[in-house]
């Protein structure tokens, strides 16, 4: 101030308002009211400190009277920042009423100089009716595209009151800009402010550029009026409307199947260009980002196909510019033929075992792969000696004339059989050539009734038969009904030979073929003089028949008595005969079927021996 010069610049945040200067002078706080900020600068070197993040809208500042403390009154967030000014941090926030405001410092009174108090009067006279309209500067950043209208957070925003007024308050956009009293929605050209009792307390009014704004950076103002209010009040709104990009022209492509491309490298003003194909299937894919690489193009139809190429340009905030289009245009390729020359003879044969061959050739030109040729149901095909129920001959191109055997499989039921045989290859090319009825025979089996013996006066024993000829690891399970196995003998039945026959066994795979057994009926074996063992009993619990009981045997006191299975391993063995065997081993049931003994009797005469069957 001695020489008005100018000092020093200091840099600050966006819209420095209000000062203050710390009480010993060495600090100066500055309130950025744009920039949400305070600013502290070292008065002693005029340089910037830090800088303090606070509420919205800085415009005051009051600082204590030992500098300890700088009080920010942020006008829009209703706040009041406490600022610790030795950490240089917000120590605290206080919410306040709405548009809080400072003026000056807090003072103390002076301990030195005192005085006899002055008696003065102060004169407080009534608020001017006059209508007025107060605005607060536009916040906010608007940045769009071009023919788009911008959208939060890309908008501004203007805090409006009003006192003392007779009528609504208009807000009335500048050319390129769009106002509305809410951020998502409702814009237009102006917007009616109402006023309640003549008040409007902080109502926001959102700005945002319109699509019909020219490309550039724009500006203007909102201008506030409303009738009976003097003067109007004008806030400045800035936008940036970004220019949208351009991608230039590129020329159509004519090719051939299997041909290479032309690379596609895309020139404008895009940052990105985006592009999609209305045919993937020619080689290119469906869509993608940036230039288009040279590929190999497809057609596998009978017909030219022409794929379109959409391209987008994009800025550098991805706002789609105007497309352009071209396209791809593919030539098919060379139509495969698949050539199958017949007949082929019906085949027959009897279940179990594979028919004789009948056989065709196929070959094929221009094909995109090999021919998978393919036999219906009952029928299997090969090109040498292995078959199977597919095969796929040659590789592709040019396939020369190859000869496909065909025959029954052994597996085939019992039936007629026919179809077509299917010649199939990458794409629509197929074709077919017919197997004309084919029959398969059943099979002979014979089921032999097994021969029995039985002592006279005896149960029948369990009759069983022996099959020969199942095929295809069948077995008496795959018989939809069993034999039915019978005998004239029954229990008393005199000593002699009966006839056991079979019959009735039903299986749509086989013809049978019966041949009866004989059942033997025995005298009963008397041994010594009084031991008489039986060859059979029933040990299933129903009281009858439980266990073997040889008569008599229980008077040889030093008898022993062994069995054994068919293996000739034992199963039983006693000193004497107190208890009669049971059919069991350690407790568990032995299996139904013939057993064999010796009983020494310890008499001195020959040992007896024979066979003893369990039924149950």
């Amino acid at each position: 101030t001695i020489n008005n010069a100018i000092i020093n610049t200091i840099s600050v945040g966006l819209s420095p308002f209000g000062l203050i200067i710390s009480p010993d002078g060495t600090r100066l706080y500055v309130a950025n009211s744009a920039g949400n900020s305070i600013s502290v600068i070292n008065l002693l070197t005029n340089t910037l400190i830090t800088t303090i993040p606070v509420g919205i809208y800085p415009i005051g500042l009051s600082v204590t009277v030992d500098g300890s403390f700088v009080y920010a009154s942020n006008y829009v967030s209703n706040t009041i920042s406490v600022i610790n000014t030795v950490t240089n941090t917000v120590f605290n926030t206080v919410n306040v009423d709405l548009g809080p405001f400072s003026f000056g410092n807090l003072i103390t009174n002076s301990t030195i100089c005192n005085s006899s108090p002055v008696t003065f009067t102060i004169t407080v006279n009534p608020t001017a009716t006059t209508p007025n309209i107060t605005t607060s500067i536009a916040t906010g950043t608007i940045n769009a595209c071009a023919g788009t209208p911008s959208s939060s957070p890309n908008i501004q925003q203007i805090i409006v009151s009003g006192s003392n007024l007779t009528n609504n308050v208009i807000a009335t956009a500048p050319l390129g800009f769009q106002v509305s009293l809410v951020s998502g929605s409702g814009y237009g050209s102006n917007v009616t402010i109402t006023q309640s009792g003549g008040t409007i307390n902080n109502v926001v009014v959102y700005v945002r550029s319109a699509a019909s704004a020219m490309a550039g950076n724009i500006t203007g103002n909102v201008v506030l009026t409303s009738a009976g209010v003097a003067a109007s009040q004008n806030v400045p709104v800035t936008a940036t409307v970004n220019a949208l990009a351009t991608v230039n022209q590129v020329g159509n492509q004519i090719l051939a199947n299997g041909a290479a491309s032309t690379a596609v490298n895309f020139t404008g003003t895009g940052v990105v260009y985006q592009w999609a194909s209305s045919d993937p299937t020619i080689g290119i894919g469906a869509s993608g980002t940036g230039n288009i690489p040279s590929f190999i193009a497809i057609n596998n139809t009978n017909n030219v196909t022409i794929a379109t190429i959409t391209v987008t340009p994009m800025n550098s905030l991805g706002c789609p510019g105007p497309v352009m289009v071209f396209t791809i245009k593919v030539s098919p390729a060379a139509v495969p033929t698949i050539n199958a020359v017949g007949p082929l003879s019906a085949l027959n044969t009897t279940y179990g075992t594979a028919s004789a061959t009948t056989q065709f050739n196929v070959s094929g030109t221009n094909m995109p792969s090999g021919i998978t040729v393919a036999s219906p149901p009952g029928f299997e095909i090969s090109t040498n000696t292995t078959f199977s129920n597919a095969i796929t001959v040659g590789v592709g191109g040019t396939i020369t004339s190859t000869p496909v055997y065909v025959r029954l499989k052994s597996s085939t039921p019992v039936g007629i059989y026919a179809g077509n045989i299917l010649l199939t290859t990458t794409g629509p090319t197929n074709a077919s050539i017919p197997m004309p009825n084919s029959s398969v025979m059943p099979a002979p089996l014979t089921i032999t009734a097994d021969n029995k013996n039985k002592i006279f006066g005896t149960v029948n024993p369990a009759l069983t038969a022996t099959y020969l000829g199942f095929v295809n690891n069948d077995g008496p399970a795959q018989l939809t009904a069993p034999a039915n196995i019978t005998t004239t003998a029954v229990t008393a039945s005199p000593v002699g030979q009966y006839p056991i026959a079979v019959s009735g066994a039903v299986a749509s795979n086989y013809t049978f073929t019966y041949v009866p057994g004989i059942l033997t009926i025995s005298p009963v074996i008397q041994i010594g003089a009084a031991v008489i063992v039986p060859n059979m009993f029933t040990p299933n619990g129903d009281g009858i028949n439980d266990t073997w009981d040889i008569k008599n045997l229980n008077t040889y006191t030093n008898c022993t008595v062994e069995i054994f299975n068919r293996y000739g391993a034992g199963v039983y063995f006693s000193n004497g005969y107190p208890i009669a065997w049971d059919g069991k081993y350690k407790g568990l049931d032995l299996p139904v079927g013939t057993y064999y003994y010796i009983i020494n009797t310890g008499s001195g005469s020959k040992a007896i021996s024979g066979y003893v069957t369990i039924i149950r």
